[in-house]
């Protein structure tokens, strides 16, 4: 069975070549495996299984086809499309299957249809800072980030991008940030999300919508927004050809990109004042002067941004709300480009879960 004719209530077999073995290990000791795959249609998924300690893993081979029995569909905003649990009857090796365009079969329905299919997509970056430097920013804990700024952009559409950022350190501004971005999501006609991580980027939204949530400012149903959207997650492409960001994945497809710079002038002080106790060995930084604005860099000039410590707040905000932007131009050509044409688009469905 292809992927177009699975149904979301059923559990069954999917024939898939195996493009990418992904290994990770979970807190309780199990091995996560995530295999990205291809089937006839030349649809791309993801194959999710978890592996315990006490259990054989199985001897995946990239580009080998297999028969996976007993795959159900997930659903949630984040992890694989479809989730199995190996035994020496869930799969099975099989002999290479002809790989059709997925033009051959536009009119089937599809419960993961392709990137290149969707006509109306809504490019999405979110900023979410740690609210302790030793607390992983996590979607299944609220409490541990903040969101600073949220971008929008209309892929089918001439006009510029939105760009919501904070401006105060209140959660009140945070609300009202969150607010703006719900009714934008509400209001469009975008069927597809487009981001890098794009479950775990509408994962973060949601959970802090809820953990925000006091009935006077934040006043929607976060669940509601979602349901039924569909997105794609160019971070599979990353993933498949070792690239971190769609900048990067833009550049290696000869498309227009480049990543943020600031004018230390305009900031009126140094990089390598805030950039001092750095180990530039762990930073894509050539140098303490590198004018390239970082992720940790926006960590570096947030807090004093949002409580008013800079004598130079307009520069500031230019530099936070261009890096808070700059992904969603290679977001959008890399969406468009061949290379993104058979990426799969699950979609959220009403009872997901952060």
């Amino acid at each position: 069975m292809s992927i177009n004719a699975f149904s979301r209530q059923e559990t069954s077999s999917l024939k898939l070549r195996i493009d990418q073995i992904v290994t990770q290990a979970t807190e309780t000791g199990d091995e996560r495996e995530t295999l990205y795959c291809t089937d006839a249609d030349g649809v791309q998924s993801r194959v999710e299984s978890t592996v315990s300690p006490q259990s054989d893993s199985p001897n995946w081979q990239r580009g080998q086809w297999y028969e996976f029995s007993d795959v159900s569909q997930t659903d949630s905003y984040t992890g694989a499309e479809f989730r199995f649990t190996p035994t020496e009857q869930s799969h099975s090796r099989m002999e290479p299957l002809t790989i059709t365009s997925p033009e051959t079969h536009a009119s089937a329905p599809r419960a993961v249809p392709r990137l290149g299919g969707q006509s109306d997509c809504l490019g999405l970056t979110v900023v979410a800072v740690p609210t302790d430097e030793k607390t992983a920013v996590s979607p299944g804990a609220p409490e541990s980030y903040e969101l600073t700024a949220v971008c929008l952009q209309e892929f089918n559409s001439a006009t510029a991008p939105t760009v919501y950022h904070r401006e105060a350190q209140s959660s009140h501004d945070e609300r009202l940030l969150l607010e703006h971005v719900f009714a934008d999501v509400a209001e469009t006609d975008a069927e597809t999300i487009v981001a890098w991580q794009s479950g775990r980027v509408v994962a973060l939204l949601v959970s802090r919508h809820r953990h925000l949530k006091d009935g006077d400012v934040l006043t929607r149903d976060s669940a509601d927004v979602f349901d039924g959207v569909f997105h794609a997650d160019l971070a599979r492409l990353g993933a498949r050809h070792s690239h971190d960001d769609p900048i990067e994945t833009a550049q290696s497809l000869g498309l227009s990109a480049a990543y943020p710079r600031f004018d230390p002038d305009a900031l009126g002080s140094a990089p390598s004042e805030w950039r001092a106790d750095w180990a530039l060995g762990q930073t894509s930084l050539s140098t303490r002067t590198d004018t390239r604005f970082t992720e940790r860099d926006y960590h570096a000039l947030i807090d004093a941004y949002l409580t008013d410590d800079t004598t130079t707040p307009e520069a500031v905000a230019a530099c936070l709300k261009n890096f808070a932007s700059a992904p969603l131009e290679p977001l959008q050509s890399v969406s468009n480009h061949e290379i993104a044409a058979r990426l799969g688009c699950p979609q959220l469905g009403k009872n997901s879960s952060v």
